[in-house]
């Protein structure tokens, strides 16, 4: 039955045409695919690119205009979610752990058609051996999602929930956490989640369909510059790490001990120095999912390279709220397979 219900997803999914996205993210997500292209052609492994980029690219017909590399296949979920009518997938894009403040009595949502279900779903389907050389829909559509939501989840505020007596039902990932600037900055994002989005606001998106070779060209030179800054060496024991629920839990620590109480404490008042942490703490975070997307991609495309194999392990999540959160989710998930 799940396999099904993801199948039909992904043909639907992918009869679509693309217009171009009015989101903040364009910017991350492409530099996370160059990263981790950057990466594999450093290590004389461009085949994978190439299979990677073929199979990605199966049915891209239906979506003419997409961008036909790496980078523009990394924007295709946001894309398809930028058009209206198309929202029911919209919760893979994130998991809301909760972030529980002031001893408020909440029972937080728990969707567990999330980011974690749906890289679980990808890598099951992707690292069929039996299948490997075989392209399909539902293969191209899920590897699409793959390279987007690797992204997603090292945004924190794409993996947190805040929880108050303000916000009894969550703030949906800082969205309902408005924000000023100093009276110098005339920045226009206006809630908490936007700024993270953005990365500060630092950078222009790449917003136009195809991406144009000069935007190209501007992330492949940010993206060297990005990897000379924070080389793979940076984080060699997070590149060990393959239990994907474990990257999840790291970027909501950060949402939960970082973001939350520095934006906070200065009444929500984004000065240089939040905006400036902003992107240190988000460049950061796009530079270690170009690195795991690297490896995912030779995980599934060379498993022979990989070693131990990539997993979901939801009992890395069970300290959240108490437990809470694991059991209302498993509760949930037992119920969505029947």
């Amino acid at each position: 039955m799940k396999r099904d219900t993801v199948m039909i997803r992904a043909f639907f999914f992918v009869c679509l045409s693309v217009h171009a996205s009015l989101a903040w993210w364009e910017f991350g997500h492409v530099m996370v695919a160059r990263i981790a292209y950057e990466d594999l052609a450093a290590n004389n492994l461009t085949s994978i690119l190439d299979e990677a980029v073929d199979l990605a690219l199966f049915g891209a017909e239906l979506s003419p205009n997409m961008t036909k590399t790496f980078e523009g296949v990394s924007l295709w979920a946001d894309d398809m979610k930028s058009m209206q009518s198309i929202h029911i997938w919209d919760t893979w894009h994130f998991i809301d752990l909760p972030i529980l403040q002031d001893g408020t009595p909440v029972t937080p949502e728990n969707n567990p058609n999330n980011a974690l279900e749906m890289i679980q779903d990808a890598l099951t389907v992707l690292t069929q051996p039996e299948t490997r050389t075989v392209k399909t829909i539902e293969k191209a559509s899920l590897l699409r999602f793959l390279i987007h939501i690797v992204g997603d989840i090292h945004q924190p505020l794409h993996t947190a929930a805040y929880y108050s007596q303000q916000y009894k039902k969550g703030d949906q990932g800082g969205n309902y956490i408005k924000i000023t600037w100093e009276a110098s900055h005339t920045d226009t994002i206006s809630n908490l989640h936007a700024l993270w989005d953005a990365i500060g606001g630092l950078f222009p998106s790449p917003r136009e369909r195809p991406m144009s070779q000069e935007s190209l060209d501007m992330i492949a030179a940010k993206a060297r510059e990005t990897m000379s800054q924070y080389p793979r060496s940076t984080f060699e024991k997070e590149l060990k790490d393959k239990n994907v629920a474990h990257w999840v839990k790291q970027s909501y620590v950060i949402a939960r001990d970082t973001i939350y109480p520095t934006v906070f404490k200065n009444k929500n008042v984004i000065d240089e120095n939040i905006q400036n942490l902003t992107y240190e703490i988000a460049i950061r975070q796009v530079a270690l999912a170009g690195y795991r997307l690297a490896d995912l991609m030779k995980s599934i495309f060379r498993p022979e390279l990989s070693g131990k194999k990539y997993r979901v392990s939801l009992q890395t999540l069970q300290d959240i709220n108490g437990g809470s959160w694991l059991k209302s989710h498993l509760r949930r998930s037992r119920r969505r397979n029947c």
